[in-house]
């Protein structure tokens, strides 16, 4: 862990890139969201949702 300007401990970098979902999925709080991660859980929400609305049919992410 890197130490911030305040003499504390900066959380250690997500593992993986859905670590905001993760988190959001299982209720826990959030110690560091990248910005790459909060885009890429918002384009899978959003293709959940295009999915549903098309009664279920498979989306394509737009990568």
């Amino acid at each position: 862990m890197q130490s911030d300007t305040s003499g504390g401990k900066c959380p250690p970098e997500p593992k993986t890139s859905n670590y905001f979902l993760n988190a959001v999925i299982h209720d826990k709080p959030v110690d560091v969201c990248t910005p790459e991660s909060a885009a890429e859980s918002l384009e899978v929400v959003e293709a959940e949702i295009k999915s549903a609305d098309a009664q279920g049919e498979w989306v394509k992410l737009l990568r």
